[in-house]
């Protein structure tokens, strides 16, 4: 199967900053989950260049628009190319062929009859780019609702309203996890959707609507619709292969937009919606909000990853809370998480094993039957598990799953001390059992650290590339490197 996975598409008002990488990091996760099942996949980003706040944000700054918001987009294309994130497709909003899909997508949803032409007038936030039915201040930024007042294009978003309760009823993995699909479930069923407002006269800075210059699409159409254009025209051939199977990871700060509006336009405009949209809470640093205006707050991900690596980040961000919950970032966490997990249940179990095996056969051997052993039944059990986890997108669990084994594993070896018993058919039996457990754990742990589980297949002779369809087949080829520290200790200072 064809599998298109995608990240935000970022804002470009400012720099990128480590609640990006969150959501990235995610998106990579699920990648790797996917090729593990023999998915060709694509992984998409980009960033959202049009809008009134971008362009008070180069007016600001005193740049042009398009050198302001090639700058931004530049500062995140790098970043994914400096955490070595396997981002296959960039797009950026001011891209001429997103235009021109974006403008097709228009056209769909106006010929289905959706879109009218009418007044506007309410509350709106700048900073967001949404509206407001009531209240003084952005429930997100905290800053004034602005009334706002003109003549606007509307989609009937209105008329979805049943379809999308129904959906989401009817799948259960549309948005994950299930406390982000109540909060959307509660939307819909507790309030009547108003038609959305979809063009602005406020602002030139953006996408012209078909047939009338003087209104610009309204910068979310703009932005959701790159999802479409990444993989380019809608009537391509690679658009149709990829686009049904889609998982979007997001935000929760931006889920209405992809859970309510995004389904409509696409229904209206004649498509498939995603399988999955996958909801990652928002990430704070010691209690406190990432913003410019508070400079402890701006981490530097590559900074961080110099000094935990990207496997460290990753794996921190899946243990510390389940997905879809808020995150609060504290560094001295983050290396006693990383060197107690990676460092020192990983990284020693795998020296062990290698250890024992240099020890008492540095040239490997055979078994070719798979033995019995309380082990592998345990360890088979627990495989089971970590799949079911992350086939509904528990990826916190398949994560907690994983270091389980690492620990059952580790415990075992403790328990039985192999050191002790004589060299012979029971010392051979037992660590082969153990390879064939720590071939299966490295697997197992892909999605979440590639980079480690990489070192520890190279450790044990395992192939290189890791496949869901490997675990639990027995391997009589048993054999070990030298023992080697795969995953070094974190110090403090660093």
């Amino acid at each position: 199967m064809k599998r298109h996975i995608t990240t935000p598409i970022y804002y470009a008002s400012g720099s990128p900053h480590l609640g990006h990488a969150y959501t990235t990091l995610v998106a990579t996760c699920l990648r790797r989950y996917a090729e593990m099942d023999d998915h060709e996949v694509i992984l998409a980003s980009g960033t959202d260049e049009h809008g009134q706040k971008i362009e008070q944000a180069a007016t600001r700054a005193d740049v042009p628009l398009l050198k302001f918001v090639e700058a931004r987009s530049n500062e995140f294309a790098s970043l994914w190319q400096s955490l070595a994130l396997p981002i296959d497709l960039f797009t950026r909003t001011t891209a001429a062929h997103h235009q021109s899909v974006t403008v097709d997508l228009w056209q769909r949803m106006a010929a289905n009859g959706d879109i009218y032409k009418g007044h506007y007038e309410g509350l709106y936030c700048v900073e967001c780019e949404e509206y407001f039915t009531s209240g003084e201040n952005c429930p997100v930024h905290r800053v004034p609702l602005q009334k706002f007042a003109e003549e606007s294009y509307f989609f009937r978003l209105s008329a979805y309203q049943q379809r999308l309760i129904d959906h989401i009823k009817g799948h259960q993995n549309f948005i994950v996890p299930i406390a982000r699909r109540n909060e959307v479930l509660a939307l819909l069923t507790e309030n009547t959707l108003r038609d959305l407002s979809i063009s602005r006269t406020s602002t030139t800075w953006g996408i012209p609507v078909p047939g009338d210059n003087q209104h610009v699409m309204y910068v979310w159409i703009d932005a959701l619709a790159t999802y479409l254009s990444a993989l380019g025209p809608l009537n391509s051939d690679r658009f149709a292969e990829y686009w049904p199977n889609t998982i979007h990871c997001i935000g929760k700060d931006i889920l209405t937009f992809h859970a309510v509006y995004w389904p409509a336009i696409l229904w209206s405009a004649g498509l498939t919606i995603p399988d999955s949209i996958v909801v990652n809470g928002w990430l704070t640093v010691e209690g406190r909000k990432i913003a410019k205006s508070d400079p402890a707050t701006i981490l530097d991900p590559v900074e961080l990853t110099e000094c935990v690596t990207v496997d460290g980040l990753l794996h921190y961000f899946l243990k510390s809370v389940n997905l879809g919950h808020d995150l609060d970032f504290r560094r001295d966490i983050l290396i006693d998480v990383v060197n107690t997990d990676l460092a020192n249940t990983i990284g020693n179990l795998y020296a062990r094993y290698s250890g024992l095996m240099q020890r008492f056969y540095p040239g490997g051997f055979v078994v070719e039957a798979q033995p019995k052993n309380r082990l592998l039944d345990e360890v088979a059990v627990l495989s089971e598990q970590y799949l079911h986890d992350m086939e509904s997108f528990s990826l916190t669990q398949a994560s907690k799953c994983f270091l389980r084994i690492a620990n059952l594993v580790n415990k075992d070896i403790q328990d039985v001390e192999p050191w002790r018993l004589p060299e012979g058919e029971a010392l051979q039996q037992y660590l082969a059992c153990l390879h064939h457990v720590l071939r299966d754990l490295a697997i197992l742990g892909e999605p979440f650290v590639p980079v480690l589980m990489q070192k520890a297949r190279g450790l044990i002779g395992s192939p290189e590339v890791a496949r869901l369809s490997d675990i639990g087949v027995w391997q009589p080829h048993i054999c070990s490197t030298e023992s080697e520290v795969i995953f070094p200790r974190v110090e403090y200072s660093t």
